[in-house]
């Protein structure tokens, strides 16, 4: 068993939130995760393949026209608005560096290809044996 230093609860939710993202643009194809132990940064590492173009994680903003601004205007436009994928991405990245983590977002396509899959890599510490203890003590 490994056991890593985390809020489970907060670290689900972001690893959750980043995959349910990522399906959303996948059109075709397999989400492929994986996990190793980084020994050299005492770390977990889980690593995400997504088969989506890293584009779309950059998202695009909706823009206000102030200029035409009333209240009929603004509650039209407050209602089209969703946290963007790049939203979600730093609000994950946030999430993981309170926990003393890392998230990290590549283009994992083949070289001289279009840009077909996007690679998430989670960096978690790993517990210490006196966490591990404690962590069976509560089972």
């Amino acid at each position: 068993d490994i056991n890593i230093k985390a809020d489970q609860s907060y670290f689900m939710q972001a690893v959750t939130t980043l995959i349910d993202t990522g399906i959303g643009f996948a059109q075709r194809g397999t989400i492929l995760i994986s996990t190793q132990l980084n020994s050299c940064q005492n770390a977990a590492e889980i690593i995400i393949n997504i088969p989506c173009s890293i584009d779309h994680w950059q998202g695009e903003t909706s823009e206000l026209e102030l200029s035409n601004l009333n209240l009929t205007t603004f509650k039209k436009w407050s209602s089209t608005l969703e946290i963007s994928p790049s939203m979600k991405l730093v609000l994950s990245q946030i999430l993981l560096e309170k926990m003393k983590g890392q998230l990290t977002l590549s283009d994992s396509s083949p070289e001289n290809a279009p840009k077909t899959l996007t690679q998430l890599q989670f960096l978690i510490p790993l517990a210490t044996t006196l966490e591990n203890h404690l962590l069976m003590r509560e089972c």
